[in-house]
C-alpha cells in the first residue's frame, strides 16, 4: 500500500472533499479548552496539538444509550435503530484504534451483534501516531504502540508542514485513492522520517512487566492485592465509563400503556446493582470483589476467551479517578 503525504494547508479542501463524498466527518476540535472528536460541516477548524481525547471512540460505535427495537402490544414494529450513516473519524490515537479491535473480537464472534457491527461497516478510521505520550500512557507494554495500526485504516504522521497518510487496510486505501488530486506519494526521506517519530514516541515510555499478567492474575483471585484500591475506590463508574474497551452494557424494556421500546445502555461492574439478583443475593457483594473482577476481566479473563489483554494502555482510568488509583500499582509485581 503506497503512503501519501498532504500538505496542511490543503486539509481543509481534502474535509470538504470527504463531507462532499457523503461521510459525516469527525475530527479534532478545540472548544472550551478540550480538543474533542467533533463533527465538522463548513470550514473545520483542526487542532491536532492533543495528547489524547477525554473520552474514548467507542460511542460510535456501541452508543451510551440506544434503542434496538420498538414494540406495541406485545408485537414488534421496528427490528433495529435506524442504520447508521457513513463516517470518517479523523485524529484517534492508535490506543484508541487498538481498542476497537479488541471490541470486535467481542461484538463481531458468533453471535454477532448487527447493530456494532453496522457502525463499523459504516466508520472509516484515520488515527494520528503519537509523538508525544502523557506519563499516564503504557501502551507499548499491553501489545500496543504509539504507532499501532490494529483497528485503524489509515494513520496519520504529523511530519511538520505536511501530514503523511499511510493505509493500513484496503477500504483505507481505496478512500485514499479518491483524493490523489490532493495528495502526493510519500518519498522514502518522509517514510523514514515518520519511523523515527514513531521510535522515539515509544522510547519514552516505561515497559510494565506484564508478559505473565494473565498467569499471574488467575493466582491471584483470592489475593490481598484488591484490599488498597478497593478501599479507596467510591463505585462511580469513571474508570468503566472512559475506558475504550469496556463494554458492559444493560437491557431494559421501557413502555408506556401499549407501546414500548428496548433500549442498550452502557453499565459498570463497579456498580453494587449490576450483580444483583432479582432473589436478593449478590454474589459481589462488597467493593473489594467489584474491583477484583474489573482487573480480573482485563488482565486475565479476556486472554482466557479472546487472547488478549483488554487494556490499551491509553491511562485515561488513571488520569480521571477521583481517588488517584493507579492501575499500575496493582498490575505491577
Amino acid at each position: 500500500m503506497t503512503a501519501k503525504t498532504i500538505e496542511k494547508e490543503k486539509l481543509t479542501e481534502l474535509a470538504k472533499a470527504i463531507i462532499a463524498g457523503g461521510f459525516r466527518l469527525y475530527g479534532p476540535v478545540r472548544t472550551g479548552g478540550e480538543v474533542a472528536l467533533t463533527e465538522v460541516t463548513e470550514e473545520p477548524e483542526f487542532d491536532f496539538d492533543y495528547r489524547n481525547f477525554k473520552t474514548s471512540p467507542k460511542e460510535f460505535f456501541l452508543p451510551q444509550s440506544e434503542v434496538l427495537c420498538r414494540f406495541c402490544r406485545g408485537e414488534l414494529v421496528e427490528d433495529a435503530a435506524s442504520a447508521p450513516e457513513k463516517k470518517v473519524l479523523l485524529g484517534l490515537r492508535p490506543c484508541d484504534a487498538r481498542a476497537l479491535w479488541l471490541m470486535d473480537k467481542v461484538f463481531l464472534e458468533e453471535p454477532e451483534d448487527v447493530y456494532y457491527k453496522e457502525n463499523r461497516d459504516k466508520t472509516l478510521v484515520v488515527s494520528a501516531a503519537c509523538s508525544s505520550p502523557e506519563a499516564t500512557c503504557f501502551c507499548t507494554s499491553v501489545g500496543g504502540s504509539p504507532a499501532g495500526a490494529e483497528g485503524s485504516d489509515i494513520l496519520l504522521f504529523d511530519l511538520g508542514e505536511t501530514f503523511l497518510l499511510e493505509p493500513v487496510s484496503e477500504p483505507g486505501e481505496e478512500f485514499l485513492n479518491q483524493f490523489s488530486k490532493i495528495t502526493k506519494d510519500a518519498t522514502k526521506k518522509q517514510i523514514s522520517e515518520k519511523e523515527k517519530i514513531a521510535e522515539e514516541a515509544a522510547s519514552r515510555m516505561e515497559k510494565l512487566p506484564l508478559d505473565d499478567a494473565a498467569e499471574r492474575f488467575a493466582k491471584a483471585f483470592d489475593s490481598d492485592i484488591w484490599k488498597a484500591p478497593s478501599q479507596r475506590c467510591l463505585g462511580c463508574g469513571i474508570c468503566t465509563y472512559f475506558c475504550p474497551t469496556c463494554h458492559c452494557f444493560d437491557v431494559t424494556d421501557e413502555t408506556l400503556r401499549e407501546n414500548g421500546r428496548r433500549v442498550r445502555t452502557w453499565d459498570s461492574c463497579m456498580y453494587s446493582l449490576f450483580t444483583l439478583h432479582a432473589s436478593g443475593h449478590n454474589p459481589r457483594p462488597t467493593q473489594n470483589e467489584r474491583v477484583r473482577q474489573r482487573f480480573m476481566h482485563k488482565f486475565s479473563y479476556s486472554v482466557e476467551n479472546c487472547g488478549e489483554l483488554f487494556c490499551v494502555g491509553c491511562g485515561r482510568c488513571i488520569k480521571h479517578c477521583p481517588v488517584n488509583i493507579d492501575l499500575r500499582e496493582v498490575i505491577v509485581p
